[in-house]
This record gives structure tokens, C-alpha cells and sequence, in this order.
């Protein structure tokens, strides 16, 4: 695809809503979100759970709700899915295999804690229950993945409010009993536990292969701040048995607060053959400046290479992401530094894999109506919207944001 068809796709994924001149005014949530955990409802286009986050007055979110979105009559509603049994900021969400439920982890609680237990929700038909068993360790800034063929899923590192840690926790949902599903280590095929080669929070992961056999994480940091240079890729059964954990290659440089993506871009890096990279690491912190440069993946050599750059003045920390077949996109985001206050970002961007890969600034509008961190984000109906955060220089740093824009 050349430079004017990726500018054509777009404008188009924002056209109808600048027909006029104006974009619409969609419904408001209601309710305020910063850093909730959201996805993309399986097998609907149109379709987006939004659970948990911080609260305007500091408190963890109970919400969990469905945002629609209609591109032929630029409609969008908000529907009312349940409450959390507990308030969690920050938390970390996957679907079980082959169900229609979804895995709640950890987060934050109101008074700043780190929590143990795990939540299950079926989008189908709205049942939720809590599990008796809970994570060895409270856990935030971890990441949860599916884990093989079953009803599975993989809790991976994170912050256990003392520091790092190394852990892998598999929860096995009981499809009969979910509040009897049950939570333990992560075991090879001799019954050993298997752990993280380096302890790291605010890492990125992703399943690199449609069977969540090949689980790639990427990037993170100490609780003291040294930021690490390095992935693993965990290799499992069909069962969630852990086959190996390799450590990567290095980065070519440093990199946390990033995001990670399966995404195929195949291009010859310096000195080499033409490859099938299969991930991309991109955004994030390198231990001195927001970074730029995107890492591609290949998991034959277990290697980083150098990728496409996001363009100047685009880099930032945990941005909000969102999928649309081949085409990522990120909005929003942190662009201040790894400890000082924290930044919302107003501008957004597009990755598109062919030709080697490339990175577009967003146009058509070229800012959003509000800066947004810890925001929401998807492609509806192959429309990208984003909703909820925070903006930190504004004097209500969360009015209007529950706004859909």
C-alpha cells in the first residue's frame, strides 16, 4: 500500500465524523474512568467492555459497561453490564479460551492497595462471580494473557506492593462453578514451578499464535527504576503446561511503559535476508526520554530489530491501544517522565505493517477534543474512538471525558 492509500485509509477511519465540519456529540458514560481495563466484545465489531479505573474523587471503580457504536448513523450507547464485587483500579482482563468469560486481576483498591483476588464476567450473559482462591500476591501493573487451547489464562509479574516480581499464575475456570475456579503456579511437565527469568512490572505481552501457545513479554522496570532491556517468551501446551521460558535478545535500547502487539511486517533489516517479524514492541520510556523507535520481533532468532519511528513529538508512555485487522492505532497517553507528574497526551497515530512498516500521525482531526491518560480505545464499527481518562492540565481533569470521541 503506498504513502496515498495509508493517508486515504486514515481520514477515512475518522470521515464521518468531520462530515460538515463537526464531529458529533455521542452520549456520555456517566461515570469516570481512569485507567480502566477494556476490550473489544469477540466476534462483534461494534462492541466494547469497560471495567473498573479510578473515579473522579480517587476511589476504584465498580463499573463494568458496553459502549456501542453504530458508523451509519454516528450513533453511539452505553449500556449497564454489572458491578465488580470490588472496586478496582487498574486491572487486568482476559478472556478464558474458547468462552465468553472474562478473567479480572488484581488492580488497585481504593486505598491505594494491591489486591489478591480475581473476578470473572460473562459478556454472554452478564453473570459474575468472584473466586474463592486468590493470586499468591496482591498484584497491579502485571498482564494477563490466554494460555492454550482451554478454559485458561496466564497472570504474568507485576507489582505486589513491596516491588517486582517474577511470578507466572495460571487461573483455571471452573465453566460450570466459576467461583471455584482455581489459581497456581505456572508448571512445566515434571511438576516444576516455572517463573519469569527477571523480576519486571509495567511490561508489555502479547500471544503471538491464534492456539496462545507462544506468549511473548516484553520490556518493564524495577520499582527502583531501573528500566530493563530484555523479553521472555513463554512456550506452553495446549494445556497451559509450560514447555520453556527463553530470554530475548536485547532491545537496541531500554524500553517500559511501552505497548506490545502481534503484528506481521515483513522487511530486510541492515545486513539481512528479508523476515516475517512477528510482533512489534513500540512507545514507552528508554531511561532517559520517551522513545520513538518501534522494535520488531522475530521469534526464529528470538531477536529485536530496529522498526518504523513514531514521527517527532508522538512518543509516550502506557498509550491507550486499539486493533483494526493489520492497523494499530494509540491515543492518548502519558508524556511527562518516568517520575515526574504525569502528562495527557492529545494527539494520535497509526501503524500500518506493510512495506516494512510505518507510522502515521493522526489527521482529520489531528488532536482529540481533550488530552486523555489512562484512556479507553477501540475501533467501533471501524471507527476508532476513545473515551474516559484523565487530563491532567485541565482544572476538572475529568469533565467531559466520559464523553465518547
Amino acid at each position: 500500500m503506498d504513502r496515498m492509500k495509508r493517508t486515504y485509509l486514515a481520514a477515512l477511519l475518522l470521515a464521518h465524523l468531520t462530515l460538515a465540519g463537526a464531529r458529533p456529540e455521542l452520549p456520555a458514560a456517566g461515570f469516570d474512568a481512569l485507567f480502566p481495563a477494556y476490550l473489544m466484545i469477540p466476534g462483534s465489531a461494534n462492541r466494547m467492555l469497560v471495567i473498573g479505573g479510578e473515579g473522579a474523587d480517587a476511589t476504584a471503580n465498580r463499573a463494568i459497561r458496553e459502549l456501542s457504536f453504530l458508523r451509519a448513523t454516528s450513533s453511539a450507547s452505553w449500556r449497564v453490564r454489572g458491578e465488580l464485587a470490588v472496586g478496582r483500579r487498574e486491572p487486568e482482563i482476559a478472556v478464558f479460551p474458547g468462552t465468553t468469560v472474562v478473567a479480572i486481576v488484581g488492580g488497585l483498591s481504593s486505598q491505594g492497595s494491591a489486591l489478591d483476588s480475581i473476578e470473572t464476567f460473562d459478556y454472554a450473559t452478564g453473570a459474575r462471580s468472584q473466586l474463592a482462591a486468590k493470586l499468591p500476591a496482591p498484584l497491579v501493573h502485571h498482564q494477563v494473557l490466554p494460555c492454550g487451547t482451554g478454559p485458561r489464562v496466564l497472570v504474568i509479574g507485576g507489582d505486589d506492593g513491596n516491588g517486582e516480581v517474577a511470578s507466572l499464575t495460571v487461573v483455571e475456570l471452573d465453566t460450570g462453578s466459576p467461583e471455584h475456579s482455581t489459581v497456581a503456579a505456572l508448571r512445566n511437565a515434571a511438576g516444576h514451578t516455572v517463573r519469569l527469568k527477571t523480576a519486571r512490572t509495567f511490561a508489555s505481552a502479547a500471544a503471538l499464535d491464534d492456539d496462545d501457545g507462544n506468549l511473548l513479554v516484553a520490556g518493564g522496570e524495577t520499582r527502583r527504576g531501573v528500566v530493563l532491556s530484555d523479553g521472555e517468551l513463554i512456550e506452553v501446551t495446549s494445556a497451559c503446561v509450560a514447555r520453556d521460558v527463553r530470554v530475548t535478545l536485547p532491545f537496541p535500547e531500554r524500553r517500559t511503559r511501552g505497548a506490545l502487539a502481534a503484528s506481521i511486517t515483513t522487511f530486510a533489516p541492515p545486513g539481512r535476508h528479508a523476515t516475517q517479524f512477528e510482533a512489534i514492541y513500540y512507545a514507552g520510556w528508554n531511561g532517559k526520554a520517551l522513545a520513538l523507535a518501534s522494535f520488531v520481533y522475530d521469534v526464529e532468532t528470538n531477536a529485536w530489530y530496529a522498526g518504523a519511528s513514531l514521527p517527532p513529538d508522538l512518543g509516550r508512555m502506557r498509550p491507550a491501544r486499539a486493533t483494526n485487522d493489520a492497523v494499530i492505532a494509540i491515543a492518548g497517553g502519558d508524556i511527562g517522565t518516568l517520575r515526574g507528574p504525569a502528562v495527557s497526551a492529545n494527539t494520535w497515530a497509526l501503524y500500518f505493517p506493510d512495506d516494512g512498516g510505518e507510522w502515521q500521525p493522526g489527521s482529520e482531526p489531528n488532536t482529540m477534543r481533550h488530552a486523555r491518560l489512562g484512556n479507553a480505545l477501540a475501533f467501533l464499527d471501524g471507527t476508532l474512538i476513545t473515551v474516559l481518562g484523565k487530563d491532567t492540565g485541565a482544572a476538572l481533569p475529568f469533565a467531559g471525558l466520559d464523553t465518547p470521541e
